[in-house]
């Protein structure tokens, strides 16, 4: 009898620490370096996880390192389509896992794109074709989602003194560790092919 009191009050504390952990909340920012490059830093209670002090790979011969997503379709498909192919993408995932990340908090929202082509007509279009795929997603997470104040910082604009355009971006959006684990396994089955 003393067994079974003793087995119990293990499992009730295992189970009482399982659900402390799983309320616990998760910090997620992904932004770009300067390189491009996009960083990740995961903050769960004294863990911190991220891929910004990570060694970069040695190449073996004959073998090629896998290319940053964004600059493949950039190569591909253009700096204008690749931000619109990205942002219907965002909007897809959010409105998939709306039902997770109306529980979350948005803590940062930084985004600037300058617009820039080799000549000004084109640059005006891609900066109007822009502005209506980023807006409207924007909009909606303003709308819809839990977000900081003063959270956003959202830059458009145009440079009509070079062909080269530039991005960058910063994401941190707090949510509890159930929610982040059902959000991230959605995301990589989703999108597997982006990792």
């Amino acid at each position: 009898m003393i067994v079974f009191k003793i087995l119990g009050i293990i499992l009730a504390v295992v189970l009482l620490a399982l659900f402390f952990v799983l309320m616990c909340p998760v910090t997620v920012n992904v932004k770009t370096d300067e390189n491009k490059k996009i960083k990740f830093n995961v903050k769960f209670l004294f863990i911190n996880i991220n891929n910004q002090k990570a060694k970069p790979e040695k190449k073996a011969e004959g073998t090629s390192k896998k290319e940053n997503i964004f600059k493949t379709y950039h190569k591909k498909y253009g700096f204008t389509d690749t931000v619109s192919k990205t942002f219907e993408m965002l909007s897809e995932a959010l409105n998939e896992l709306s039902f997770i990340l109306k529980k979350a908090k948005f803590k940062k929202v930084y985004l600037t794109i300058t617009v820039a082509t080799d000549d000004a007509s084109k640059t005006a279009l891609s900066y109007g074709r822009i502005c209506s795929v980023v807006y409207p997603v924007t909009a909606y997470m303003d709308n819809e989602l839990k977000v900081s104040r003063n959270a956003f910082d959202i830059n458009i604009g145009c440079d009509f003194n070079t062909n080269k355009p530039d991005y960058s971006f910063e994401i941190e959006v707090s949510l509890k560790s159930f929610s982040a684990v059902i959000s991230a396994i959605k995301l990589f089955k989703k999108y597997k092919k982006l990792f």
